[in-house]
């Protein structure tokens, strides 16, 4: 029986097995459902080519945060990408922020998901293991996979999204102490990646669309690292939800047309290949005012992730630390 498992190899769950571990609970491990670490700090391989196709950078305020990555500043694993992300008005005029929007965001020249591998050595990590089932045992939490193993532990963390937890946890999922996740929603969003050749541009490496019916953000991902000119598209949650069932094919032809004609650079529209991808979970519509959420009996669980306290990369490796000291103390 493992001391605790965790759902999920995001940041929040990474950054969960990573306390628990400094706190001399070694005795964990992580069942991940994808092929690799990192949740929606996802990097996308095709070819020779990388893009992040999830979150596009971070920050750091909190001390605790800022530990953990000055290692990798120093590695090279992270670095600055950009000080201000652009805004495109309706209009198609760039406008530029004012020096209190003016600070680091911060990128891998590897991929954002370079950061998860590096929080994740070290730690055990079961992937391609999806979890279907969570119930009480006479001595602690059973975890059913879709292989057919069960994984047995005195203390559990979720880090999915709660729609996808609260699947997993049967008439559990009514406890009045998780009941605050049942109120949050998240948006989707199409990701549209493209690749060109032989181009070049002065569109902002980072750029914010304002009042825009079909994109919400755009990025030159090559700009991260030495590459062909690589684009990045993420739709509005009002577009992903309209062309949710579409082809994907047209889907990523409607917004790289719609981003050629606003940004008034007509070779966007016919990039040498692209690739779309939907993520239904894009964004916390109203994250939790708190960290975490958990309950002690009859054994302890906890629920995390980037929907508790906001729903920056930083808001979910605080979210998972905090989850993890409040196993930690039901567990002595």
């Amino acid at each position: 029986m493992h001391d605790v498992v965790i759902i999920g190899a995001g940041m929040a769950g990474l950054a969960a097995a990573r306390q628990l571990r400094t706190a001399g609970i070694s005795n964990l491990c992580v069942l991940e459902k994808s092929r690799g670490v990192g949740g929606r700090m996802s990097t996308r391989r095709i070819g020779e080519i990388l893009v992040d196709h999830g979150a596009q950078y971070f920050t750091y305020r909190s001390p605790a945060f800022q530990a953990v990555l000055e290692p990798l500043l120093s590695d090279g694993t992270m670095g600055k990408w950009i000080d201000a992300v652009a805004t495109v008005t309706p209009d198609g005029q760039i406008l530029w922020p004012g020096a209190e929007h003016t600070y680091p965001r911060y990128a891998c020249p590897q991929g954002m998901t370079a950061v998860c591998k590096a929080l994740s050595q070290g730690i055990d990590i079961q992937l391609e293991t999806r979890a279907t089932a969570i119930s009480a045992g006479s001595e602690g939490w059973e975890i059913q996979t879709e292989n057919g193993q069960v994984y047995r532990a005195k203390a559990v963390l979720l880090t999915p999204p709660p729609e996808q937890s609260f699947a997993l946890l049967g008439a559990l999922a009514d406890h009045s102490e998780l009941a605050p996740a049942q109120q949050v929603l998240f948006d989707p969003c199409f990701a549209v990646l493209a690749g060109y050749e032989d181009f070049s541009s002065t569109i902002p490496a980072g750029l914010r669309w304002e009042a825009d019916p079909c994109i919400a953000w755009s990025a030159i991902d090559s700009t991260k690292r030495p590459q062909p000119f690589t684009f990045l598209i993420h739709s509005t949650p009002v577009f992903a939800r309209e062309y949710a069932s579409a082809p994907r094919e047209q889907v990523a032809q409607q917004l790289l047309k719609h981003a050629a004609q606003k940004l008034s650079v007509a070779a966007l529209a016919t990039p040498a290949w692209s690739q779309t991808h939907f993520w239904r979970y894009a964004m916390p519509i109203n994250p939790l005012s708190q960290q975490w959420l958990g309950i002690e009996k009859p054994f302890p669980l906890a629920m995390a992730g980037c929907w508790c306290a906001g729903a920056r990369v930083e808001g979910a490796f605080l979210s998972g630390q905090a989850a993890a000291q409040g196993l930690q103390a039901w567990l002595q």
